[in-house]
């Protein structure tokens, strides 16, 4: 971690540690009666179990939740904490901070539709599949919406979340923390129109369609702030001792990271609010990669932009810290869970991900043992044509049953779903498991070059037409090599975690309220 990191850092949490040590103090003393679970030094209390409860179960009242499902979510909390502590230990706390991501995304409004893919033991939405077929399924739902399919029928069709079939998975605005900081980052970088995700956390897997992403009037500051703080920032420094200590670096006969001595390490590029950002500190930020990258700043242009995107983390810090925005309790309460997470995320990376490895022989031991899942579905291409009136949808198949060459014309004419006319229709290939449901059946009975319709599908009559026909297949290893690497990953991490959580029950027992459980019942 650089040392202008830390020392930001150190700034920055001594402005809002009064706050937050009130926030611990209060959880900490908090009457034993109002803590429903312990581990180590931390508590779930009763405020925040209720909050989960009535997300996890939110047709039921508390009082209908049964004794046994409210001891598992229990568990999953405590579980979630015993991640937490192991992560402190470990010294993560001071290798992130969520404070940028969050008043960044608190500075837009963000209107979508998201669909949550569930599997079993999600933290947050549950469903009877495995982690890899929601995965599978989650890359299909992607795909359909990156293909033109109605995001609120698709929330309809495939969201987990109890409330899509009502609320059609609208986000009338999306708020930062409502799903997973790892979403939170992936709407930062998403444009108006796109699809964010698969994102897959623990909690579920999300999907995003934007619709809309407008910044917030009063934000404006805080980039007129940050605008000011990037003045300061580039030196001459960069255009002389900068540029002669790379030159030198990269002479070695195979240049790495730590082959910079401290004097290189130490000459400055950069300034900002009064402190000075070093070779070292820029190098850093590439995590042991820079080598790999050093060929794209052989100018000042692209070495200032990758400084741009660097300083943004330091200007949102210094900035909200300014503006005192993080002594307001709402703010601690949120940025301490959302530390939390990313706590969890990290105890994730570095204990599990990072230490995985697997050998050629499990690869393929794994695929021929698992072939099934790796079915490349029949699949049929078609051709749309969605309108609201009966006797027109009737009048549209007598005219495309007699031209079926000018069926593209008719949909670009006569198509009433939004995105479909430039296209003249065109799904491209689509499954069983296609967005049109039902209709597909017919599809694949009527077989390929046909016309069918109409047919009635929510608020539209259909007419289809069939093209290339393509039969279910065996994929190759070579073909889904990634998929089978994922999977293998998949049970070695499992494997690692499960070992890693074991030790840390054996060290940290849980310590359950039985009689508040039994209460509130």
């Amino acid at each position: 971690m650089s040392g202008l990191f830390l020392l930001l850092f150190l700034v920055h949490l001594s402005f809002f540690m009064s706050g937050l040590f009130l926030l611990l103090f209060l959880v900490q003393c908090a009457k034993k009666g109002d803590i429903v679970g312990k581990v180590g030094d931390e508590v779930v209390t009763r405020e925040e179990y209720e909050k989960v409860l009535k997300n996890q179960f939110q047709k039921n009242d508390l009082s209908e939740i049964s004794l046994e499902d409210k001891k598992k979510t229990l568990n999953e909390l405590l579980e979630f904490r015993l991640k937490i502590i192991k992560a402190k230990q470990l010294g993560y706390e001071k290798e992130e901070n969520v404070l940028r991501t969050y008043f960044e995304i608190r500075g837009y409004d963000i209107k979508g539709v998201a669909v949550l893919i569930g599997f079993n033991n999600a933290q947050y939405v549950k469903a009877k599949r495995s982690k890899e077929e929601a995965e599978k399924l989650a890359s299909e739902v992607v795909q359909q919406l990156k293909d033109g399919a109605d995001a609120e029928e698709i929330a309809v069709k495939y969201s987990d979340d109890p409330t899509a079939k009502t609320r059609k998975g609208v986000l009338d605005p999306y708020r930062a923390g409502m799903f997973d900081i790892a979403v939170d980052k992936a709407l930062m970088n998403a444009g108006e129109n796109s699809v964010v995700g698969p994102v897959v956390t623990d909690k579920a897997i999300f999907i995003v369609k934007v619709n809309e992403k407008r910044k917030k009037a009063g934000y404006a500051d805080f980039d007129q702030e940050k605008e000011r703080l990037k003045k300061e920032l580039f030196q001459r420094n960069y255009r002389n001792e900068g540029n002669k200590t790379v030159k030198a670096w990269k002479k070695g006969p195979n240049p790495q990271d730590n082959q910079f001595s401290e004097d290189q390490r130490a000459v400055k590029l950069a300034r900002i609010d009064g402190e000075e950002f070093s070779v070292g500190q820029f190098i850093d930020q590439f995590r042991g990669r820079f080598h790999k990258f050093y060929q794209r700043y052989q100018d000042t242009t692209q070495v200032k932009k990758a400084l741009e995107n660097q300083i943004n983390y330091y200007a949102w810090i210094i900035t909200a810290r300014k503006k005192g925005l993080e002594k307001n309790p709402d703010i601690v309460k949120e940025i301490k869970r959302l530390t939390e997470h990313k706590l969890a995320e990290l105890l994730e990376k570095h204990q599990v991900r990072e230490k995985v490895s697997f050998t050629e022989d499990e690869l393929q031991a794994y695929y021929q043992a698992n072939k099934e899942k790796y079915i490349d579905p029949r699949k049929i291409q078609i051709w749309e044509i969605a309108v609201k009136d009966e006797a027109l949808a009737k009048r549209i198949t007598r005219m495309a049953k007699r031209n079926k060459a000018k069926f593209e014309d008719l949909a670009k004419k006569y198509t009433e779903k939004k995105g479909r006319k430039s296209r003249g229709g065109y799904l491209g290939y689509q499954t069983d498991r296609s967005a049109l449901g039902e209709m597909m059946k017919k599809a694949f009975d009527a077989g390929p070059n046909k016309i069918i319709g109409p047919m009635q599908y929510g608020i539209f009559y259909y007419i289809l037409k069939t093209g290339d026909f393509k039969p279910r297949r065996q994929k190759s290893l070579k073909e889904v090599r990634t998929l089978v690497e994922a999977a293998v990953k998949r049970d070695h991490g499992n494997k690692i975690r499960k070992a890693m959580m074991d030790e840390l029950h054996q060290k940290y027992p849980f310590w359950i309220n039985e009689k508040l459980l039994e209460k509130m019942s």
